[in-house]
C-alpha cells in the first residue's frame, strides 16, 4: 500500500513538472515574440499578469518544485509523501491554473489557494518539529506547543508570500500581484489598497487553524501518527 501511494505521488509530482516546463516554454515563446516582432501579442487565454511577470513566477515555480530534492538528499532527510503530494497540487493550482490559465480572474479562487497554502505548510509546520535541536521528539513534546508552533510556522511563511509580493509589483511596473490596482495605472484608494493583502493574510491563517484542529483530532486517535510521519533525519547504517 505504501509502495503504491508513493507511485502515485511521484507520477504526481513528475505530471507537474511536465506542464509547468512546458508552460515556461510556451511564454518564453510569447516574451521573445513580445519583444521583438510584436509587442501587442498576448495569448488567447486571459492570463492574471503580464506575460513577463507569469514568466517569471512560473521559473520561480519550477525552482520550488526541484530545489527542495537535492537539498533534502544532501541533508538526508525523509520527507513523508503527503508533503510532496500537497506541493505538488498547490503549484500546479498557482502557477498554471492561477497564473497561465488565468483562474485568479475566478471570484475567491485566490483566497481558496491561500486557504490551502495555510492547511498545506501548518501541516509541514507539524512535521518538522523534530529536526528542532531538541532532544526529544515531537511525540513527547506538548500537543500545545507543537500546535502553536505549526500555526506560526504557516502564518509566517504566507506573510514572506506576501512580501514577495510586495517586491514583485515594486518591480514591475504593471505588476499586480498584491491586486492594489483596477486596472494599471488605476490604484484602489485608502483601505481597499490593503484588503487583498490582509485578507490573504486571513484566510491563510484560517487554513493554518483547520489543520491544527483536524490533525490535532486525528492525532488523537492515532497516537503514533506524528512521531511516524515526521521529518527525520536518515542514520547511516
Amino acid at each position: 500500500m505504501k509502495l503504491r501511494r508513493l507511485k502515485l505521488v511521484q507520477a504526481l509530482y513528475a505530471f507537474v513538472i511536465v506542464v509547468v516546463v512546458a508552460a515556461i516554454c510556451y511564454m518564453a515563446n510569447v516574451v521573445i515574440l513580445r519583444q521583438t516582432s510584436n509587442p501587442d501579442f498576448m495569448p488567447l487565454f486571459k492570463m492574471s499578469n503580464q506575460p513577463e511577470i507569469v514568466l517569471a513566477l512560473q521559473i520561480f515555480g519550477l525552482t520550488g518544485l526541484l530545489l527542495p530534492v537535492p537539498i533534502l538528499r544532501k541533508l538526508r532527510i525523509r520527507v513523508p509523501a503527503i508533503i510532496p503530494a500537497l506541493w505538488s497540487i498547490f503549484i500546479f493550482s498557482t502557477i498554471f491554473l492561477g497564473e497561465v490559465c488565468g483562474f485568479y480572474h475566478i471570484s475567491h479562487y485566490d483566497k481558496i489557494l491561500h486557504i490551502f497554502a495555510g492547511f498545506t505548510i501548518a501541516v509541514l509546520g507539524f512535521l518538522v518539529v523534530d529536526l528542532l535541536d531538541k532532544p526529544k521528539s515531537a511525540g513527547s513534546m506538548s500537543r500545545l506547543f507543537v500546535a502553536v508552533f505549526a500555526f506560526c510556522f504557516s502564518l509566517a511563511l504566507n506573510v514572506s508570500w506576501e512580501i514577495f509580493e510586495f517586491i514583485m509589483d515594486s518591480c514591475f511596473v504593471d505588476s499586480n500581484m498584491q491586486r492594489y490596482m483596477v486596472a494599471p495605472g488605476y490604484p484602489f484608494i485608502g483601505r481597499d489598497a490593503l484588503m487583498d493583502t490582509m485578507m490573504d493574510i486571513n484566510v491563510a491563517a484560517i487554513g493554518a487553524i483547520l489543520a491544527v484542529v483536524a490533525i490535532s483530532i486525528y492525532a488523537k486517535r492515532h497516537r503514533d501518527w506524528l512521531e511516524r510521519s515526521q521529518l527525520k533525519r536518515i542514520q547511516d547504517k
